[in-house]
Formats: structure tokens, C-alpha cells, sequence
């Protein structure tokens, strides 16, 4: 597991945990009576020292009501990370960050902040209709689920978690994410589906073939499949971040409850009403599509 998904996962259990009411982490700069202190020590030097001017040791103390020679081991223990950067006087240096701090926020993307408002919405959803919700993203030719209510949905059937994996082309929510790509990336995941490894002209037939596909899926702005195996269908729109499709919602429901042209017209109703709240709270436009 790689530290976007670590820190997806960290986020589900808060969420859920704060959306049913349950427990949650304590807010933002209050300590905990099991804090680690030479860690928030050791944030807050990476904090200051982000600033243009750096920090010293004595302005780290005064921040964190330490001794000086303690806030100094906190910069040199960071330094030695590879983290800091001392300049200045030798005798009175000033701390900078390097570049390597920006490996820190490598596993922070537009599709995690999605999340972090998406998952109280669709907990709190799910718990009033009944009906499961999965928030998936593309991780190279698989779809990848970050979040689900199953946990929650009494009508689910699969019962999928945060981690279960598909390939792309069989996931409704994998499906929408890959249709609203740039087509240079559309390109290289077609190129690494051994389903369509064969006779060069077998091949070219299958590719137009696919990529009509996903540009119906692009004009209808949602995607659909049914699993004859789970007995039930999903339906899933992109969710936009950053001007980017960068998640699908997925809204999974029994296949016998289908309800023909009005069901699908209520729970398309239904999925673009969460991505509107979802838009609302994470303070995003969603494109009119």
C-alpha cells in the first residue's frame, strides 16, 4: 500500500467515525494527553521554516516553549532528514526547507481532499436510503475503491471496502474516470490490456470499438453495468477537482429493483444531487456537462 492509500485509509476511518457521530481525532492545534511532543516539535520547525525567511533555533523555541538547545536538535535532526537546510552565520544559521519536503505531500491529491468531504455525504445517504455508494479512482488499468457505505447499506449486496479492485473496464466508476481522461492516457491504458494483444487488425477494430465506448460514456456523463454474478448494477458519474475528473460516484442497486427509465432517471437524480452537495462543501464547480 503506497501513502496515498495509507492516508485514504486513515480518512475513512475518521470520516465515518465523525459522520456516524462516533469518537473523531481531536480539532486542529488542541493536544491530546498521548501526543508525541518532539513531533509536533518537529512539525512546527517544518512549518516556520516553509516561510520565505526561514526559522532559528531560538524562534522555534519561543513557538513551541522548549529550550533553545532543544529546538536546535529538532532542526538538526531535520537537517540530517534531508528535510532542512541550515544558512546563515554559522554560529546563528536560520533553517530552510529543500525540496524534499515536497515528498511529503506527494500522497495529498485532488482525489483525497474530494474525499475527505465525500465520505460524511454519502455515509449519511446511504444510512437514510439504504442503498450502497462507492467513491473509486483510476490507479493504472484497475479502479480502485476508496470508500464505500456498504457497512451501512442494508439493501447492498457485494459489500465492497475501501481497497477492492477492478479492472477499469469492468467498473462502471472505472469506466466514467477513464472516459473523461486526456487521450494521451487513454492511449497508454489501452496499450496495457492484454485483451487486446492478437492480430493487428483484430486489435484496431477492438481499439475504435473501445474508444467509441467511452466517448457515449463522456456524452451521457455516466456510466453503467450490470453483474449478472452480484446481481445487482452500478451506475457512476465523474466527480471533477481541480478541473480534472479525478473520482466516479457509483450508486449500486439490485438489478430486480431496476425500474426501468423512471428508476434511472431517479438515481441519476440522485447521484448528480450528491455531487452537487459534495461540489458544494469541498467548494468546487462542477463542469456543465
Amino acid at each position: 500500500m503506497g501513502s496515498t492509500d495509507t492516508h485514504l485509509a486513515s480518512l475513512v476511518k475518521v470520516g465515518t467515525r465523525q459522520a456516524t457521530g462516533r469518537g473523531g481525532a481531536p480539532e486542529r492545534g488542541l493536544r491530546r494527553a498521548d501526543d508525541i511532543l518532539s513531533l509536533r516539535h518537529g512539525l512546527e520547525a517544518l512549518r516556520r521554516a516553509a516561510a520565505a525567511e526561514g526559522v532559528s533555533s531560538g524562534e522555534l523555541a519561543v513557538a513551541c516553549g522548549i529550550s533553545r538547545a532543544a529546538a536546535y536538535r529538532v532542526l538538526q535532526t531535520l537537517q540530517t532528514a534531508g528535510y532542512l537546510r541550515a544558512t546563515g552565520l554559522p554560529k546563528r544559521p536560520r533553517f530552510q526547507v529543500t525540496q524534499r519536503i515536497c515528498a511529503l505531500s506527494s500522497g495529498y491529491s485532488a482525489g483525497v481532499r474530494l474525499l475527505e468531504v465525500a465520505m460524511p455525504i454519502m455515509l449519511e445517504w446511504t444510512m437514510e436510503s439504504g442503498w450502497p455508494l462507492e467513491f473509486s479512482t483510476l490507479a493504472g488499468d484497475q479502479a480502485i475503491v476508496r470508500y464505500a457505505t456498504d457497512h451501512v447499506a442494508p439493501r447492498a449486496l457485494a459489500r465492497f471496502r475501501a481497497g477492492s479492485k477492478a479492472p477499469a473496464i469492468a467498473s462502471a466508476t472505472g469506466l466514467v474516470c477513464l472516459a473523461h481522461q486526456a487521450p494521451r492516457r487513454i492511449a497508454g491504458f489501452f496499450a496495457r490490456l492484454p485483451s487486446f494483444a492478437g492480430a493487428a487488425q483484430d486489435v484496431r477494430a477492438e481499439r475504435r470499438e473501445f474508444l467509441a465506448s467511452l466517448a457515449r460514456i463522456r456524452q451521457d456523463g455516466f456510466a453503467q453495468l450490470n453483474s449478472p454474478r452480484l446481481r445487482e448494477a452500478t451506475l457512476a458519474i465523474p466527480l471533477w477537482c481541480d478541473g480534472g475528473a479525478v473520482a466516479g460516484l457509483g450508486l449500486r442497486y439490485m438489478r430486480v429493483a431496476d425500474g426501468g427509465v423512471v428508476g434511472h432517471a431517479q438515481r441519476l437524480a440522485t447521484l448528480h444531487s450528491l455531487r452537487a452537495r459534495i461540489s458544494a462543501a469541498g467548494g468546487e464547480d462542477q463542469p456543465v456537462r
